[in-house]
């Protein structure tokens, strides 16, 4: 059997993986879970990604998390038995705590940070999206995709609840290290 390669976010990696579909390498799925996507809420996400494993009786299955993704990875191999899972790939995942706390001072913004971000989001969402977006795929020499990419990844913001876009940007300051502790399955970080 092909064993199924998970990822835990819809669309933004949507195309990225099809030479594994190609080479019959993995089987592989993504799936759109509440508040990520233009479903719904943005709580029990790794419960959500729990159901989905459970449901299409998936075995032996690599879970991959991309940003927030890589929270839900994180979060559900923390909560739940990983019997189903073979392995999981961190791709530049918000793991293991993205928030600057006393006991975690290399994080990446403090709290209040992520609130503004939230703000923002909430006061201006079409804005708001655009400049994440743009900054999202930019470094110190400019952005790094071309038009057609960054557009595809607004276009799916856009289609993102603006309640849960707000609620799923604080989210993004959870600290998962206890969650990460408990990993018992191979692992692979791309940072």
């Amino acid at each position: 059997m092909i064993p199924p390669l998970l990822q835990a976010s819809d669309e933004l990696v949507d195309g990225r993986f099809d030479f594994l579909r190609l080479e019959r390498l993995h089987v592989v799925l993504a799936a759109e879970l509440d508040g990520a996507g233009a479903r719904g809420r943005a709580a029990h996400l790794a419960d959500d990604l729990a159901v989905v494993l459970e449901e299409l009786d998936l075995r032996d299955s690599v879970l991959l998390g991309f940003s927030m993704g890589g929270g839900e990875v994180a979060r559900f191999l923390g909560r739940h038995d990983p019997w189903r899972i073979a392995g999981a790939i961190f791709a530049g995942a918000i793991t293991p705590a993205l928030c600057i706390t006393d006991d975690n001072p290399d994080g990446g913004m403090p709290f209040d940070g992520f609130t503004a971000m939230a703000e923002s989001c909430r006061d201006d969402r079409d804005g708001f999206l655009d400049s994440f977006i743009t900054t999202f795929f930019s470094n110190d020499a400019g952005i790094q995709v071309s038009e057609n990419v960054r557009a595809q990844a607004l276009r799916i913001a856009h289609q993102s609840d603006p309640v849960n876009a707000v609620a799923c940007i604080l989210l993004w300051a959870t600290d998962l290290r206890r969650d990460c502790e408990a990993i018992k399955v191979p692992t692979l970080v791309v940072h």
